[in-house]
Order: structure tokens, then sequence, then C-alpha cells
């Protein structure tokens, strides 16, 4: 069995289902992209058993075959023969390459091939509740939230939460200090979702282009479906905190509002002197001025901006750890207001589809 294909067509594709390939593998058949030819459509696949990601393309053949093919030498091969159509022949335990053009040197590559019923059988499957939304906007979600993820927590904390409700999705993530929410447009029947790190970081790199895409859960199992692609992913076994009840317990009396451009770049200059021993800086907040204070004892340097503020509210002085702070303001879109009580109670930050609780530290 033979087709023609341009090598860039199908590198694009290996590429994005290849990035879930780590070699070398416990299992070997792990290391390989598994090759699915049925009505004129070629199915790559590849699976880390977390997670399982899949692309199809058309081609000429219409023979329905199947086979597994070493990801590493595949690619490395092709990548030889840049934007130039080539034939690959599957024949005796092989898949040969052949260049087809004049302008290139008559090459011709064997690269021995696996048995498929040794790839692992694929358990994921698309059913269950369904919800559609920009892919872009659920990267850029993903993306904001695992910014704070502690992967020294212990309390399901060290993963990414995908809290589908009613009125929309909320994408959450969170450390021992600070929570962070950020919403998209979707919804579903109410399910709380926690994904891996590994998880993520394949997601955010695979998907980069403007599309619709659709995700669908079961109670072990999320899926993603785009242009072609399909992605499933096991769900953490773990419990997520009740981070909400956070939110429902705010009972603030002082409101600072502002732009981020006017206080993200002050802020982002203090942590420039900042360090792991010396961290927090001090909000100072009278009147109609905001003054940072951030001292370092053991360096000798001191640093302090004063920025105009709308305020309301008695005057208030609490600590908050800089980059901390800094990290969830650079995110925020639009403008952000902050809400606070007393030096030692969570601040809540709102912003255009977000919204974060930061407990402060002593200044």
């Amino acid at each position: 069995m033979k087709f023609t294909i341009n090598t860039n067509d199908i590198l694009k594709r290996l590429q994005l289902v290849g990035t879930l390939i780590k070699t070398p593998n416990t299992m070997p058949i792990l290391d390989n992209v598994l090759f699915t030819m049925d009505k004129g459509i070629l199915r790559l696949e590849a699976t880390d058993l977390e997670m399982r990601s899949i692309i199809e393309m058309p081609i000429s053949v219409k023979t329905k075959f199947s086979v597994c093919v070493p990801y590493q030498l595949l690619v490395s091969t092709l990548k030889g023969f840049p934007n130039a159509p080539v034939e690959l022949e599957f024949a005796n335990g092989l898949l040969i390459i052949r260049s087809t053009e004049s302008t290139v040197s008559n090459g011709k590559y064997e690269i021995p091939t696996e048995k498929p019923e040794d790839f692992p059988a694929n358990k994921f499957e698309f059913t269950g509740e369904k919800i559609s939304f920009n892919a872009l906007d659920f990267v850029e979600a993903i993306k904001k939230a695992s910014n704070h993820i502690d992967a020294n927590n212990i309390n399901g904390m060290q993963n990414l939460l995908i809290h589908v409700k009613e009125d929309a999705v909320k994408v959450v993530g969170g450390t021992g200090f600070l929570i962070y929410e950020h919403s998209i447009k979707g919804q579903g029947i109410e399910k709380k979702l926690l994904i891996s790190m590994s998880v993520v970081k394949y997601l955010t790199s695979t998907i980069t282009e403007e599309c619709e895409l659709e995700m669908s859960y079961t109670d072990n199992h999320i899926f993603f479906a785009l242009e072609g692609r399909q992605i499933g992913a096991l769900l953490c076994d773990a419990n997520y905190p009740d981070y909400e009840r956070l939110f429902n317990a705010k009972n603030t009396d002082k409101t600072y509002k502002v732009e981020p451009d006017i206080l993200f770049p002050a802020l982002k200059r203090i942590c420039n002197l900042t360090d792991k021993n010396s961290n927090v800086v001090a909000f100072d907040f009278k009147g109609e001025t905001l003054e940072m204070i951030f001292n370092h004892s053991a360096q000798k340097c001191n640093a302090n901006e004063i920025v105009k503020t709308d305020y309301e509210g008695e005057p208030l002085k609490l600590g908050f750890i800089a980059n901390q702070l800094n990290g969830c303001l650079r995110l925020l879109d639009g403008p952000i207001v902050l809400e606070m009580s007393l030096p030692n109670k969570g601040a809540f930050i709102t912003a255009d589809n977000a919204r974060a609780i930061v407990m402060p530290a002593k200044p």
C-alpha cells in the first residue's frame, strides 16, 4: 500500500500528535504513531496513556490499513525533504520513503514498523455533555489560570480546575495564597473537571489557531474536538477546595479602582529589587494616593512609588508578596477593582472576565 504526500502537510500533523511522545518510554510501543487509513482518510494517533491525540487528513488511498511507525525516525527522515512530495509505501514490515521530485536526489529510506495490535486501545469516547467556545479564548483562560498553580500542593490545587456552570465556564488556578478565576462564554450542566499540568501544557502548545472548540466530558475523561483533531485526557482523581465559598464570604468596606497601565509598571519596577528572602511590598492607602514601599535590609536598598488612586474607605496599610501580586495583575484586562477590609484579610480583585483573591502578608 502506498501514496504520495507533501512532507510539510504530514509533518505539521505528525508534530501536533507527536508532542505527546516523550522518548524513551517504558512501553516502547508508545514511541510510535499509529497510522490508520480508511475511506480516503489518514488518521494519525499518539498517546502517553494519560492523553490521546488524533488528527485526520485526506489521502488518495481507499484501502483500509493500519500500522505503527516510530515517531522520531519518521519525523527526522521527512525533515530531510522540506516541502517536497514523497511516496510512502508500507510493505513487509517496513515504511519505505522515496523522493518523487526530479530536482531532489533519488533517495530511498526504510523504517521498520510495528503491529497496530500492540498499540494501546482507544478507551476515550467522545460522549457526554458538550460545550462549544472559541478555541483561543479557552487557551488564554487556561494559560492565565495555570500561572497560579502550586505544583507542590497535595490537596488538588496542583491541578487546573475547569468549572462548568449553567451561565459560564470558569477556569481556576490557585495556591495557598492566591485564587485566580477566569470566565469564558459557555454553559452546561454544572461539573468540576480537574486536569493535570501536562494536559494544560499540551493544549496550550498545540491549539494555536482561531476556531470553534468543542469540549465534552464524562466522570473520568475530558475530550476536545477541533478542525479534524480530537484530544482525550484522563481527569484527575482529586477533590478541589471549595474556592467559591471564599468569594461568597466577601465582606469589604474599602475599594481601590485603577487602570492596569498605572499600577502594573510601578509594581513591576519594585519587583526587580525583590528576591526570595525579601519580597513583601507595603501598600499604604491614604485618600487620593497609594504609596508602595519596599525595604531590603540585607542589600540596603529601598523603593518607593506613589500613584494617584480612586480610593474609598478609611486609610489602610497592608502587605502583598510582590511577585505574586504582580503575576496576577499582569494577566488582567480592563479596569481593576481591589476590595479590602483588614490588613490580615484577603483582598478581592476583579477585572474583565476575571477575579482573584490575594492573601496579604505582614509588611
